[in-house]
């Protein structure tokens, strides 16, 4: 009996520790069902047509785009650490996470889509995924990849000001 206690008091401070606001668990079961479906989506859509309308639908408001970082990232990061989801843990898909729920103010926000060049013949190309917030890439696990890259495709072109905020 202890044991299933222990386990579940463990299990309690978790959710504790990753749920400060009362809205906390519906935004991270969005942030989960994006994470299922958006794979689906991206195969049955055209990459700009996916983008406009990620970049159209509203997002919750945040006092800065670095708070709206912190919670995606924060609730976002047990979804995919769950087996089933964690192939899919890729900059790709995380740059498009915070594409569609990132609130970045009156701040122009972008996607950026990029490879790494490297000189050395023969050598593998690495692609790369970010968004880009007042000209400011966020999201990257390597800050020094935009600088090692070229865009090779940016949503939208010009940047836009200030995405849809639900209050």
């Amino acid at each position: 009996m202890d044991g299933h206690l222990t386990r579940l008091q463990r299990r309690w401070r978790r959710l504790n520790a990753l749920l400060h606001h009362p809205d906390d668990l519906h935004f991270a079961l969005q942030l989960g069902w994006f994470l299922w479906q958006a794979p689906s989506d991206m195969q049955a859509s055209h990459l700009a047509e996916l983008l406009d309308e990620t970049a159209s639908s509203p997002r919750p408001t945040a006092p800065s785009p670095q708070v709206s970082l912190e919670r995606i990232l924060r609730l976002s990061r047990p979804w995919l650490q769950l087996p089933w989801l964690r192939a899919r843990n890729t900059c790709y898909l995380r740059a498009l996470l915070l594409y569609r729920f990132l609130d970045s103010g009156d701040q122009p926000m972008q996607i950026v889509y990029a490879v790494e060049t490297d000189p050395t013949p023969g050598a593998r190309l690495r692609g790369h995924a970010w968004i880009s917030v007042g000209g400011q890439p966020l999201g990257l696990e390597d800050a020094t990849i935009p600088a090692r890259s070229r865009p090779l495709y940016v949503h939208p072109q010009q940047p836009r000001h200030g995405p849809p905020t639900n209050g």
